[in-house]
């Protein structure tokens, strides 16, 4: 059995029953794993135990369902199941940061072995790990301003000029946690074609130590002093190697091999000392001055071991030429930046095509930026990886980028372990697409320290992975839903209607549907049920309601009626008399038995076949027609091909969009599924909408 049997047929099923039943316990499991209650891999196997049914409580909790611990499945859980949006219930599941942070340390590894989870996870294990040969595409794609747009706010100011700091914010990042002891991000938007920046900070100006974290400037700064001398030199063409030797690395193996710690040919520290080679340390601490305008940062330092070449120099690959030689050997001191330092190196890497000439990074030319930006897409840690399946946002995004460096260690000197992390996360959003609107561009930067002292180091390691897992996860969720950044004016302060419409994509056309009329809410709790299916009695009595609405269209419904509308429907039914007019108006059939099932589910594709006799009867009524007119062109959906209701779908689709996609998401119908009642005041609003435009103009 399919959980859509079970709305389609309005069963329910016990738990006993569920136990015998491997099919329905394998789509349940299915259904819960994409709402990240249920674990992939071996575990969905049909087999309820314990794992199921602690994902179905949890689902019923957050959905706020009746029963916590549900006994049977019913067609409204099955319709939740079915009908709930992945993204939005993950979005919405991960508000709780305990609960979150009890998830990701769930998946650290035994205390024995060591590293944390997440910051030890590799390249080769992200989802993302095929897209990086494209980061460099997907960071120059800009906004057209129709079928994608970019942040609205009106704090935004222009990225910063060489030198200059900018304002940051110090109070939006109240909500991270405690362990987190710096920490700075950077919002962009890109207007007119030109980059425009929030900034937001906790102590981000301090200088500390950040590891790891720094190996970006070496790298970077090399690329700026080829190009400064060699403008039209891609620094791809070359390679590194010791001075007056033969052969040697390109410098994007180098630059891989730094990020990803996979330690060919040498280790990641021993090339980040290797790279500072080509300055001075102290060259190279004032060209990070002259670029952040932080004068009190020191950058003298290496990583614990010596440069893996002392004296490189940079060849031009094809003809051996020396491009760049290594500085003179000067004294070493320590590495103390700011979160803010490494914020702006990161997005002036990653925004270099959208910044000005006196923004840039000096002298650095994109096609030499692209071999970093790739190298640095195989970080070893994999935080952003974890925020993005957390939220589900792999399924409503598009081009994503995700550049990033971490840095970690236990300072002897604090007594405490750290982890530092910095990446620029982009990628288009379709999640607006639901509510009609464009897709959105979202763009940001992110550094964060984090710092444990339990006297355990192993512990530490691993509870401040999962410490920097959850605050990455959630900053990256208040940007998608606009709490962090966003235009205050653009959304809906006032209180919803009901108490469980606030998040709900059809929030909307709810409260109009509700100010009309056709439907109401639950007065005893204030609710409206959006994600409850509408029962075929309930349809019927919610679209005469909307008949009555339309001006000058005088439909008169007995109050009761004195004879049985179908069998299975007694004339002292609340719905009878309502039942009994759409019947005898041709506006409803019951089923082949002769049975009408008033307490069954009604379909989607049910609905439309209703929606649509509703609209007919109107316009028979006004212009002595029933042929309803598009007005768009029809959606062309994936799932409806030979379909009962296919051509009926198809046409109310064109019909003022009254048929859409499930969730207003994909090109799925899922002409099968129960019609929910947010959609179908939705829907109906749809049409209602439509008649009144199209007999507008017909007057």
């Amino acid at each position: 059995m399919k959980l859509v049997e079970i709305t389609e047929n309005n069963l329910v099923i016990t738990i006993e029953q569920l136990q015998l039943d491997h099919e329905l316990v394998l789509d349940i499991q299915i259904k819960l794993h994409g709402l990240g209650l249920y674990p992939s891999g071996r575990l969905l196997d049909g087999q309820y135990g314990s794992v199921t049914a602690k994902g179905l409580n949890k689902l019923c909790q957050l959905m706020e369902l009746d029963d916590p611990e549900p006994k049977q499945i019913d067609a409204t859980l099955a319709s939740f199941l079915l009908n709930t949006d992945p993204t939005e219930f993950r979005l919405k599941s991960a508000k709780n940061k305990e609960e979150l942070f009890q998830e990701f340390l769930a998946v650290q590894p035994h205390p024995q072995t060591g590293r944390g989870f997440y910051l030890g996870r590799g390249i080769n294990q992200s989802p993302h790990q095929k897209e990086i040969d494209f980061y460099p595409q997907y960071l120059k794609e800009r906004p057209d301003g129709i079928e994608v747009v970019s942040l609205e706010d009106p704090r935004l100011e222009s990225y910063p000029t060489l030198g200059q700091k900018p304002q940051i914010e110090t109070e939006e990042l109240d909500f991270l946690h405690s362990d987190i002891k710096q920490a700075c991000v950077c919002l962009g938007s890109v207007v007119n074609g030109q980059m425009q920046a929030r900034w937001f900070g906790r102590n981000a100006l301090d200088n500390v130590e950040f590891w790891s974290d720094t190996k970006i400037i070496p790298t970077i700064n090399l690329v700026c002093q080829l190009n400064s001398s060699f403008p039209f030199i891609d620094i791809d063409q070359c390679l590194i190697r010791a001075d007056g030797g033969s052969g040697g690395y390109s410098f994007h193996h180098l630059v891989v091999a730094l990020t990803s710690y996979n330690f060919n040919p040498a280790s990641s520290n021993q090339i980040a000392a290797m790279f500072k080679r080509f300055s001075t340390y102290a060259g190279l601490e004032q060209w990070l001055k002259e670029i952040t305008g932080n004068q009190q940062l020191t950058f003298r330092g290496l990583y614990g071991e010596n440069p893996w070449m002392n004296f490189p120099e940079l060849v031009e690959a094809s003809t051996g030429r020396v491009l760049l030689f290594a500085a003179p050997l000067t004294a070493t001191a320590g590495n103390s930046v700011s979160a803010y330092d490494l914020t702006r190196i990161m997005s002036m890497l990653g925004w270099h095509y959208y910044l000005n000439h006196h923004s840039r990074l000096p002298g650095a030319q994109w096609n030499s930026l692209e071999t970093v930006i790739k190298g640095k897409g195989t970080d070893i840690a994999r935080y952003v990886d974890a925020a993005i399946e957390r939220l589900g946002l792999q399924r409503v995004m598009k081009s994503p980028v995700i550049i990033s460096k971490a840095g970690w260690g236990r300072s002897g000197i604090r007594d405490r372990f750290e982890i530092t992390y910095t990446a620029l996360v982009q990628f288009i959003d379709h999640r607006p697409q639901a509510s009609g609107k464009p897709s959105k561009l979202r763009t940001l930067v992110i550094t964060l320290l984090g710092a444990q002292d339990k006297n355990n180091a192993i512990r530490e390691e691993q509870e401040l992975d999962a410490r920097i897992a959850t605050e990455v996860t959630e900053i990256i969720r208040r940007v998608v839903t606009e709490e962090l950044g966003g235009n205050p004016g653009s959304k809906n302060t006032t209180p919803a209607m009901f108490t469980d419409i606030t998040e709900d994509i059809y929030r909307t056309p709810i409260e109009e549907a509700v100010t009309l009329g056709f439907i109401s809410g639950f007065q005893e709790d204030n609710t409206f049920r959006p994600l409850q299916p509408l029962t075929r009695e309930q349809m019927v009595a919610m679209l005469l309601e909307a008949l009555t609405t339309i001006p000058n269209l005088s439909v008169n419904i007995p109050a009761q009626t004195t004879t049985d509308p179908y069998p299975d429907v007694e004339a002292s039914r609340w719905s009878a008399s309502k039942i009994a007019w759409a019947k005898n108006n041709e506006l409803i059939r019951g089923y082949p038995d002769g049975q009408f099932r008033p307490s069954n589910p009604v379909t989607r594709a049910e609905l439309m076949v209703v929606l649509k006799k509703i609209a007919e009867y109107a316009q028979q009524v006004f212009i002595k027609r029933t042929i309803l007119e598009p007005t768009q062109k029809p959606f062309p959906f994936s799932d409806i091909s030979g379909h009962w209701a296919e051509s009926i779908i198809r046409e109310m689709s064109s019909f003022g969009g009254v048929a859409s996609p499930l969730n207003e998401m994909g090109d799925g119908f899922y002409p099968r599924y129960p019609a929910l009642r947010n959609y179908s005041a939705a829907a109906t609003l749809r049409m209602l909408n439509t008649i009144e435009f199209y007999f507008g103009d017909q007057n």
